[in-house]
């Protein structure tokens, strides 16, 4: 999340942070118990037939394909999360976004943020200065 923040444009950052929450609803939580309950359908070897001829509930269960398959499908997922995280860091380091800011660009935002109230970094300000600032 830091690394998505810090390598878009300031304008774009809500834009990104709402696209980033949409694809991780729409591939995690909606993808996820489709493909994992297709893959535990396709494991039953006896099924349980409704009197009008339609499939219902599985009543057996290969145990054996069901372990392999559970965990190659999760590792699966896991090794494709891990790439393209990987791929993100690379793009990051090409980019050079997650350097840090110049010392010049920093200093100013200080002088901004001290400007704009001088108890924000923790400074104390005397009575007399309180008054001024509102």
């Amino acid at each position: 999340m830091f690394t998505l923040c810090r390598c878009v444009s300031a304008k774009d950052k809500g834009l990104a942070v709402g696209f980033s929450a949409f694809m991780t609803s729409m591939l995690g939580w909606l993808l996820g118990p489709i493909i994992f309950g297709s893959v535990i359908d396709g494991i039953c070897t006896v099924w349980d037939v409704a009197s009008s001829g339609t499939r219902g509930r599985c009543l057996l269960y290969d145990n054996d394909v069901f372990r392999l398959k559970l965990h190659a499908y999760s590792s699966l997922a896991l090794l494709g999360c891990n790439f393209f995280l990987l791929l993100g860091y690379i793009y990051a380091r090409c980019t050079g976004c997650l350097d840090d800011l110049p010392a010049d660009i920093c200093i100013s935002q200080e002088k901004k943020t001290k400007k704009v109230k001088g108890h924000i970094n923790g400074d104390k300000i005397s009575p007399d200065e309180d008054k001024e600032n509102f």
